[in-house]
């Protein structure tokens, strides 16, 4: 049966009329529509047109006409008039109060200042002479592996007690140490240490915490917030030198450490700190991956950090030697600095410093770490280093240490491995130096070493009176000059002194390589001949 066209239209419009009649429940569809249009003519005429055909048709037309028109006056909010601006810092009139929460008026910034006359001038003051000031922020940089801690342990023990430093003289005697370290077990790795380098315990603090405002909570220091807590403690500690901070990056108060705005405030009261009290600060940096850039660009942070401290060292391996550091100068500008490198090596556990400083910059020691690594990935230079032998330098030290007087084996031993001898070389040196050239001696039970008495002189050489005496007795010469000794003069001559069979040179090169002719030599050649003919009568 097919189906009028007007019932389709009817079914499918079906849902939209049901929609529109949702729509129209919530408005007054023809109260409102009639209201508007007695002051709306073309409404009115609109709403009439709506009011013809059926009832689906008429639900459709007011549909229509709520999405035109009505829903502009019945869904829209009107909005509400905007208040007038008002510029800051203007005077409001009576009738136009503030409104509530606005900021008052601020005054116009005050600049602090001070007269360059004014300003006292004052000597640097050093820690280490030339390396490491009082009164400011100082870095070391490095890589991960190098012994960054274990030469701040170095410092640490040098300062608490008095010691002299490899290059000059400590002139603040024996002072306090504060340690500020977040990687290290305090137990396990830095009292042994501390024990190993030989520093008074009674000197040294290890800041660990703080506790803020009433709370016993124990949190981290923070550079920013704490400095004030630092102070305290030196105040409690009386005669702080220097404050070690390992790393510095692990207490920059929680920010990123790489925007340069930021860092500079963080770090900004470790320096007025360190000039308020006139004592050294010195922190510990990484370096990044990053080898082709220069060494002030791959301190791990912001570059603020090498920009505002006043001192930065580089402290890397040796590159002629993987067992040896050097600690390099990098950046600096204060007066009486030094920009020599120093060399050291921690053999055993210790540390030993070059006799000499080397002069070596940061930069040009990172271009010979550079060079060394290409040459080593290239096979150019082998990645071990050849071993050098250990008992010369074994024998001299024993040597030394007997010059002293005799020591008992154990005694000996002692001294030896505090120099830094392991005990395979010591017992190694012993053997050789016992049975083969024998220059020590073991006495006694238990055995006491000492040296061996020294050797019988060799009788003193005098020159012979004359040739004659020579040929009367057949003994050797050198060169012309007889030495014999007094003792043998006199008498017959010993077999040692008896001339060996003489030796003829067979051709030019042994004439040469002896220093005579053929006219010397014994052997006449024939151009020797007839060199030696007289010249024909003319």
């Amino acid at each position: 049966m097919e189906v009028p066209k007007t019932q389709n239209r009817i079914t499918g419009l079906h849902g939209a009329i049901l929609h529109y009649e949702a729509q129209f429940a919530d408005v007054e569809t023809l109260a409102a529509l009639r209201a508007a249009a007695k002051e709306d003519p073309e409404l009115a005429e609109t709403i009439a047109s709506c009011e013809k055909g059926p009832r689906w048709l008429r639900l459709i037309s007011y549909a229509r006409l709520v999405d035109r028109h009505l829903l502009k006056v019945f869904i829209e909010p009107t909005p509400e008039p905007r208040r007038p601006l008002k510029i800051v810092g203007e005077p409001l009139s009576q009738g136009n109060p503030r409104p509530t929460g606005a900021r008052p008026p601020q005054p116009a910034p005050r600049p602090v200042y001070q007269l360059a006359s004014q300003v006292v001038a004052q000597e640097q003051r050093w820690l280490h002479p030339g390396r490491f000031p009082l009164g400011t922020v100082s870095l070391i940089a490095g890589n991960m592996g190098v012994g960054k801690s274990t030469f701040i342990s170095s410092m640490v023990a040098t300062v608490t007690r008095g010691w002299c430093w490899p290059d000059g003289l400590n002139l603040l005697g024996p002072r306090s140490v504060i340690l500020v370290q977040d990687e290290e077990s305090l137990a396990k790795t830095q009292r042994p240490r501390l024990d190993r380098f030989g520093a008074d315990l009674d000197k040294v603090a290890f800041f660990t915490a703080v506790q803020r405002g009433t709370s016993d909570t124990e949190l981290q220091f923070s550079i920013a917030r704490d400095v004030d807590a630092l102070d305290v403690l030196c105040d409690k500690l009386g005669d702080v030198a220097l404050v070690l901070i390992d790393p510095l990056g692990s207490f920059l108060g929680g920010i990123s450490g790489f925007k340069e705005s930021e860092t500079r405030d963080s770090i900004g009261p470790l320096f007025r700190f360190a000039e308020a009290r006139d004592i050294g600060v010195t922190a510990v940096v990484h370096l990044n991956k990053d080898a082709e850039k220069p060494i002030e660009q791959r301190i791990s942070g912001s570059f603020a950090l090498p920009a505002k401290a006043r001192m930065v060292w580089y402290l890397s391996e040796d590159p002629n030697s993987k067992k040896r550091r050097l600690l390099s100068h990098l950046k600096g500008n204060l007066d009486g600095m030094v920009e020599t490198a120093l060399a050291f090596g921690y053999p055993n556990g210790r540390i030993v410093w070059a006799p000499k400083p080397l002069h070596l910059t940061a930069h040009q020691v990172d271009q010979l770490l550079r060079q060394r690594s290409i040459e080593e990935r290239m096979g150019l230079r082998p990645d071990r280093e050849r071993k050098k032998p250990k008992l010369p330098a074994a024998r001299a030290l024993i040597l030394t240490l007997l010059e002293s007087g005799p020591l008992t084996s154990a005694d000996l031993f002692r001294k030896a491995t505090d120099c830094g001898m392991s005990e395979s070389t010591f017992r190694r040196a012993l053997v050789v130096m016992k049975d083969n050239d024998r220059s020590i001696v073991a006495e006694g039970e238990p055995p006491v070493l000492r040296l061996a008495p020294p050797p019988v002189p060799a009788p003193e050489l005098v020159p012979c009176a004359s040739f004659a005496e020579v040929a009367l007795t057949g003994w050797a010469t050198d060169g012309g000059a007889v030495m014999a000794t007094a003792d043998c003069l006199a008498g017959p001559a010993p077999r040692s002194f008896l001339a060996p069979k003489r030796f003829v040179p067979r051709n030019a090169l042994q004439r040469r390589q002896i220093g005579v002719t053929g006219a010397n030599c014994g052997a006449k050649t024939a151009k020797t001949r007839r060199q030696e003919r007289p010249a024909p009568k003319r």
